[in-house]
């Protein structure tokens, strides 16, 4: 692999996003405190304790680094190093997702996914049943559960026409930028984005062992639908050894997904759960609404399909997602792929830069909003950065630590939109992917930030909260990493021990609030 494609790899296949950060990050142990020294003596001496910090890790000799810290209470530059410079930001392309789609959508935005009908006759619906889902990326089988409960409640008793789906809020271009440089991979974090997405547009994939050795195992498929069934079902219980479960997806002759489950598990071992992509979003939402209306006496006959709501349908029920302020908690502390480029294409879709075009909604128009966004709320140049994808997976951004700087510096500075993107971020030591760093130091509870994770990439940006006046801004971003764990470590413990240090300094040199 060449060194530019170990960069841009994801380093991990978690179904969320980038995974856990590792925790065996040493303390960072600070030097005594110095008094009654200035404020250039004193960031002169930050410079040099961290060039010192640099200076002081061998793994990452080869490595490019950039960092950039700005006190925002003063405006002044505490400490830049390549901080012009463009670097592959990994998983920190979330702040520039989660600031966008908070100024522009609102922290209040909902997803809404309703159930209409074309024609009904008292309890009947004699016309066909539409389910018209708009994006939602955390839509789940409970919701279609509760639809389903609507429906009863409003005296439904029979559906004698079809179940259609309506999935024309965003085209057919399910990939997004860059996903297509895995293209056989079948993890859940490659799922298909859509105006359907069904519990992440993936499948659980249940194995439970048998009490005894010799006897075959439990496998069953979730959600409930007929879009997957299971093929070869051919997990052993043994008494003894290790567990060793492959599933292999495929799709059969009529479109659907056939799931062959073959391996050994030992007795008495906990329940595991693979999760899978689903390759056709509209089919799978629709099969499984259609399991759920079953269940419920409201059987339609025929297989759902994909078409459009008609203009005159009537409204029989919806369903709200929870609010954007919540939902990119999911970003910020668990660096959630499928939402990041769900939101990159909902921006598309409430805020393109022709406001009279009609769904379907497209990539390229998710990446000129955002890039609008930049340019003009921001203050970034136009020619000077690269966001190609909502997530950072791949090699699809490329920022300055200034630039990131420069986004979260404008997030603290709007009330509209700034303090859900601050609450969002991990807490140092406390939650999401910075649970296990920083617990043992000043920075402890006092950080926020998101990292950012490839085979070659470890980043880290966020606010540094030092006292009762605004907070600093930093972004440290090392690239070209060795494909080494100790390499990795030493970058987060590098980046551990600069923002260590930048919170002693702003402690040392900023006088009380009054």
């Amino acid at each position: 692999m060449s060194a530019s494609a170990a960069l841009s790899q994801p380093a991990d296949e978690d179904g969320a996003g980038e995974g856990e950060e590792p925790s065996a990050v040493p303390a960072f142990d600070p030097a005594p405190r110095r008094s009654g020294i200035g404020m250039e003596a004193a960031a002169l001496s930050l410079g040099a304790r961290i060039d010192a910090l640099l200076a002081g890790h061998a793994p990452l000799t080869d490595a490019r680094v950039g960092i950039f810290v700005q006190d925002l209470g003063t405006g002044a530059v505490l400490y830049a190093r390549e901080a012009g410079n463009s670097f592959n930001v990994a998983s920190v392309t979330k702040v520039i997702t989660m600031a966008a789609s908070l100024a522009l959508l609102g922290p209040d935005f909902r997803y809404r996914t309703a159930v209409l009908t074309d024609k009904i006759e008292g309890s009947v619906v004699t016309g066909n049943l539409y389910l018209q889902p708009r994006g939602n990326p955390t839509l789940s089988s409970a919701d279609l559960e509760l639809l389903s409960t609507h429906l009863e409640r409003a005296g439904i008793t029979q559906i004698r026409g079809e179940l259609i789906v309506d999935a024309g809020y965003f085209d057919d271009a399910a990939s997004p930028p860059h996903f297509d440089e895995q293209p056989e991979e079948q993890a859940a974090f490659r799922a298909p984005v859509g105006a359907a997405n069904l519990e992440r547009n993936a499948f659980t994939v249940r194995v439970r062992a048998a009490r005894a050795g010799g006897q075959r195992a439990a496998v069953w498929i979730e959600p409930e639908t007929s879009y997957v069934r299971l093929g070869r079902d051919e997990v052993i219980t043994q008494s003894s050894g290790r567990d060793s479960v492959r599933v292999v997806s495929k799709l059969d002759d009529d479109g659907r997904m056939v799931v062959d489950v073959v391996g050994r598990v030992r007795a008495g071992s906990d329940t595991m759960g693979f999760r899978r992509r689903i390759e056709d979003p509209v089919a799978f939402a629709g099969e499984t609404f259609r399991a759920v209306l079953a269940a419920r006496g409201l059987r339609i006959r025929k297989p759902s399909r994909a078409g459009e709501v008609p203009s005159d349908a009537r409204l029989l029920a919806t369903v709200d997602s929870e609010p954007l302020s919540v939902m990119v908690q999911r970003l910020g502390k668990y660096s959630d792929n499928f939402v990041a480029e769900t939101l990159l294409k909902t921006i598309a879709a409430e805020h393109r830069a022709n406001a009279d075009a009609a769904p379907p909604a497209t990539w390229a128009e998710g990446v000129a909003a955002v890039e609008r966004f930049l340019v003009d709320q921001v203050g970034l140049d136009d020619d000077a950065f690269r966001y190609e994808n909502g997530s950072g997976l791949f090699d699809a951004s490329g920022f300055s630590p200034a630039q990131v700087g420069a986004v979260l510096a404008a997030a603290q500075g709007d009330m509209r939109y700034g303090p859900e993107l601050m609450s969002a971020l991990a807490i140092a030591g406390v939650d999401g992917t910075l649970r296990g760093r920083m617990k043992r130091t000043d920075a402890r509870g006092r950080v926020r930030a998101k990292t950012g994770t490839l085979a070659a990439v470890i980043a880290l940006a966020g606010y540094i909260d030092a006292g009762p006046r605004a907070p600093a801004v930093f972004a440290i971003f090392v690239n070209d990493i060795e494909p080494r764990w100790i390499a990795r470590t030493a970058a987060r413990r590098l980046q551990d021990q600069v923002v260590e240090a930048v919170i002693e300094h702003l402690e040392t040199v900023r006088p009380p609030a009054r």
